[in-house]
């Protein structure tokens, strides 16, 4: 009998003290797609190392970016953050503000009344820091292309711990 992903799950957490993580690979009905399923584990597995993400159990299709993104040098996934996010993070730290988590939770979010809510700021407010993050950086935020390229961005940074 094959455990539910419930049981596994708690099964991660069995120790206090003790971190457990899981990898699944896809179902293989071939003896031949062992070597594949491997693989795919060990990719997960290395990717979870990778960004710190213990104590999670994480089949492949379960990964997405963050699967794709441990493909990627560390080198060259801080020089893309920064080359999107750079301006903005250099205004943060000299002005104390708060445009990147500004960005963030309008990105997470996808619209101004739901991002302005969850930052507990004013529209208006979320309307104004929207505007210098156009200014500040150059970009068009309705653009779906950039929308993802600073998504992305935001994802390295979390996931590098920037």
């Amino acid at each position: 009998m094959e455990p539910s992903w419930a049981t596994t799950r708690r099964g991660a957490t069995w120790k206090p003290g003790f971190t457990v993580s899981v990898g699944f690979s896809g179902p293989s009905d071939a003896p031949a797609g062992v070597a594949a399923a491997q693989r795919e584990v060990v990719s997960v597995m290395d990717s979870l190392a990778r960004f710190k993400r213990w104590g999670q159990v994480v089949a492949v299709p379960e990964l997405g970016l963050t699967g794709l993104l441990a493909a990627v040098t560390d080198e060259r996934l801080v020089d893309y953050s920064r080359r999107h996010l750079g301006p903005l993070m250099e205004h943060d730290s000299s002005r104390k503000g708060s445009l990147v988590s500004t960005l963030r939770a309008y990105l997470e979010t996808g619209e101004q009344q739901q991002a302005a809510t969850r930052l507990r700021v004013h529209p208006n407010t979320l309307r104004y820091r929207l505007d210098r993050i156009r200014e500040i950086s150059g970009v068009d935020l309705e653009d779906p292309e950039t929308r993802l390229n600073l998504a992305v961005a935001l994802r390295v940074q979390a996931l590098l711990g920037m």
